[in-house]
């Protein structure tokens, strides 16, 4: 129970650390300006720092997700306590 437990948290940081380098590979270098110069425009402020905290949103809530998890074998014994009540 606690491997399953501690894989499935080592998989969610590994996924959010993923999802979390791409957002910000895009997203600082436009924050910065970098697009200035093909494109002529530039991300207010605002826009940037509104950017960079819906990244830390989406791994908060990524992260509850682990609140749904249910080890394999516990859902299985679930599943058959279930249908022998049903019975």
């Amino acid at each position: 129970l606690a491997f399953d437990i501690s894989r499935a948290t080592l998989k969610r940081i590994k996924l959010n650390l993923g999802l979390s380098l791409v957002y910000n590979t895009i997203g600082i270098p436009a924050a910065a300006g970098l697009l200035f110069p093909w494109t002529g425009m530039t991300l207010p402020p605002w826009a940037a720092s509104f950017a960079m905290a819906m990244s830390s949103v989406c791994v908060v809530c990524s992260s509850l997700t682990l609140n749904f998890f249910t080890p394999e074998d516990l859902a299985a014994e679930n599943a058959r306590d279930q249908a022998r009540r049903r019975e």
